[in-house]
């Protein structure tokens, strides 16, 4: 069976979840010999390359230039047909006139742009997936949540949509050490407004008695902007923000008092998943796909609420027992997600719609 994955996240992400995820896949199940100009991590990580990178030199006023010979180029291989199934990256439709015949799953990360459409004016994400979504094969849903989001806000049918869950590329026993605090809670990825970044470090200067060593280590997400610089007020100091790769990410996680995830919105979550694999207990949301994600391996709040996230944070910083039996409900939550059992689960869905 010849799977063709496009080029559209791979043009435009570095590192991030959604290229991770079909690197992952491209790793495992194979790909359609194809040609990408990428600097993407994951893809560069593949041994053997199932996809031949070309590097690419990002000049100011030159990203589009890279995108739209990766499209060409995707829009070649499409006309080709030398393929079984097509699994696009994104949203971008440009692939329907050329498909012919052939099938083509879809998968659906999370309907943020659906609920929060205030946070992205002006973007035309919701259409775009609209228009792929109706002549899918199949949809996959990276969680339960975000599969009941899909019906309730497209009206899909529930057979069309299968779930599948992601994993973790993180393995606690491999690290690279990093200068950190002695003492911090982390917080991972970007700080966007339903990121709930807000509400955490409010909340955190709502805790009576913080520890004055205790940290606040931000990883990814870019640097401080000066709004948030004045909002961290007293909290500036002992506050950090680190670009780090897997295996310093990997030793961040392992040595931080807990990671936090106070998101009002998450199709999946995979910084708590990669939070349990490496031994890190877990503060997070009641809401959205992070219960299923976390089960019983975490300490919720409500995100909005800061008292909630406030007796939350000062439970689990004062308690060290509660902190040992996170981790160690973590580790056997985190056992039931991987990549493996992700790969496996798809190459299924690709095997029944090509029958």
């Amino acid at each position: 069976m010849q799977i063709l994955y496009d080029h559209q996240v791979f043009s435009w992400q570095t590192v991030g979840g959604i290229s991770r995820y079909f690197a992952e896949l491209i790793g495992r199940l194979g790909a359609t010999n194809s040609t990408l100009i990428s600097n993407n991590q994951y893809l560069s990580n593949l041994q053997p390359k199932p996809v031949t990178l070309l590097k690419a030199i990002y000049i100011p006023g030159k990203t589009q230039f890279f995108k739209l010979i990766n499209k060409i180029n995707s829009i070649r291989i499409l006309k080709n047909g030398q393929y079984d199934i097509f699994h696009p990256t994104y949203y971008d439709p440009y692939f329907l006139p050329y498909l012919g015949a052939k099938p083509y799953v879809v998968t659906v990360f999370d309907m943020i742009h659906e609920l929060y459409p205030r946070e992205f004016p002006g973007d035309n994400t919701t259409a775009l997936k609209k228009s792929v979504l109706t002549g899918a094969s199949k949809i996959i849903a990276i969680s339960q949540n975000t599969k009941a989001d899909l019906i309730k806000l497209f009206r899909i049918e529930s057979s069309k949509i299968e779930v599948v869950y992601l994993g973790s590329s993180l393995n606690s026993d491999e690290f690279k050490p990093v200068d950190l605090p002695a003492k911090y809670l982390l917080y991972v990825g970007d700080r966007g407004k339903y990121k709930n970044f807000t509400g955490l470090v409010r909340a955190m200067q709502k805790v009576e008695d913080l520890p004055s060593d205790l940290h606040l280590v931000c990883v990814g997400g870019g640097k401080f902007t000066g709004d948030e610089k004045q909002m961290l007020g007293e909290l500036l100091p002992v506050s950090h923000q680190l670009s780090l790769k897997d295996l310093e990410l990997t030793y961040a996680y392992k040595h931080a008092l807990c990671f936090v995830a106070p998101s009002l919105y998450e199709g999946f979550c995979l910084p708590v998943l990669e939070a349990m694999v490496c031994g890190c207990p877990v503060a997070c949301s009641n809401t959205s796909s992070i219960p299923e994600v976390v089960g019983e391996a975490g300490i919720y709040f409500d995100p909005n609420s800061s008292p909630s996230i406030s007796s939350a944070l000062t439970t689990i910083i004062t308690d060290q027992p509660l902190r040992t039996k996170l981790i160690k409900q973590g580790l056997v939550q985190a056992s039931k997600f991987s990549w493996s059992k992700c790969a496996k689960q798809t190459d299924a869905i690709y095997s029944q719609i090509i029958k």
